[in-house]
This record gives C-alpha cells, structure tokens and sequence, in this order.
C-alpha cells in the first residue's frame, strides 16, 4: 500500500496543478485558450495515471538507474534558460538549452545534434511567432 502512495502523489500534484491552470486560464479571455488546452491535456493524463496507479498492481517507480547528475544540469540549464531568453533571445537561448540536453541525454554527434536542434528552433519559431502571432525576443529579427 506504501508503494501505491507514493505513487499517487505526483499524478496527484498534476491534478491539482492541471485544475489551476483551466481555472486561471479561463480569466484571460482568448488568450488563455493555450494554457487551457495544455491544462486540460494535463488533466486527463495525470487522471488516467491516477486510475491506472489505483487499479494496477504492476506499477512501481525505480529510481536507481536515473541520472541525478544529467537531471541536476538540466535543471540549472532550465533556470539559466528563463533568465537568457528575454537577454540574448528566443533564438540562441533555445539552441542552447536543446544542444545541452541532448548532450546530457548521451547523444555524442554534436554536428548532427546542432543541425536538429536549429531545425526544431527554427520550426517552433515559425510556428508561434509567425502563424500563432507570440511575440518572441530576438537579436536580430
């Protein structure tokens, strides 16, 4: 029964979360629709994970072969991110984040890792600064 607990308590933490983003995204008008949908999306996914932890068994979390050292980095990588985006802008700051924890993800072909992740900037860039209309900071455009 321990083990169920404590398996309950992140899915539950999201639920709650999941319910606080819908309400306060519901006060922004249209544009709270993002969050909604992020909102939702959350909730019915940590509310399957909260049935399946209730009605199965099988489930248990392992943490003896995480990474604790690649999680720490790509924590302090996170929190260097929130800080440069608004300084040095969406574009460079995002390469960055993405080269890092592809790095710490052990994918060792830097050449092939920058290519991908200029191409995924590149594309989100695209996407919510010029068809969703997101004002982005940049440099240089």
């Amino acid at each position: 029964m321990k083990s169920k607990t404590v398996n309950l308590f992140i899915p539950i933490i999201l639920f709650i979360i999941s319910i606080y983003v819908i309400i306060t995204s519901r006060s922004y008008g249209s544009e709270g629709q993002f969050p909604f949908l992020i909102g939702a999306g959350l909730l019915i996914s940590s509310g399957a994970l909260i049935i399946r932890t209730i009605f199965k068994n099988d489930l248990e979390v392992n943490f003896s072969d995480s990474n604790l050292t690649g999680v720490g980095i790509t924590i302090l990588t996170l929190v260097a991110y929130i800080f440069l985006f608004d300084k040095i802008g969406y574009f460079i700051s995002t390469v960055l984040l993405g080269t890092i924890v592809i790095r710490i993800l052990g994918y060792k072909n830097i050449f092939k890792n920058l290519i991908f992740v200029i191409i995924a900037t590149a594309l989100s860039f695209c996407i919510f600064k010029i068809l969703l209309k997101v004002p982005l900071p940049t440099l240089f455009i």
